[in-house]
């Protein structure tokens, strides 16, 4: 089993107006985070990685041949009919069963 965390870039554009640290230490810092929750699970490994999470998590779970994503959800607003979540995104892509909790 992965314990997996996505975050996304800080486009060029935005990273320019903003204090922004480096993509590498903010990599580390969460890696550590979910290294300090998994202690103590026997066979639960950690995963960071970088991009789009609806398209990162489908991926990972392709080239790992995973059985099941469970993933997390929240009560939909009007915004996500129009651009649609992460979640649902997941859900669309991914290459094997999912489970979506609310």
């Amino acid at each position: 089993m992965t314990l997996v965390a996505v975050f996304e870039d800080v486009p060029a554009y935005v990273a320019e107006y903003a204090a922004v640290k480096p993509a590498e230490h903010i990599r580390e810092t969460l890696k550590k985070r979910l290294k300090d929750i998994a202690k103590g699970q026997d066979g639960l490994a950690v995963s960071v990685l970088t991009g789009k999470p609806g398209v990162a998590i489908p991926d990972l779970a392709a080239e790992t041949s995973a059985d099941l994503i469970v993933i997390n959800s929240h009560k939909p607003g009007v915004e996500d009919y129009f651009l649609g979540s992460t979640t649902s995104r997941v859900v669309r892509r991914a290459p094997c069963a999912v489970l979506v909790l609310r």
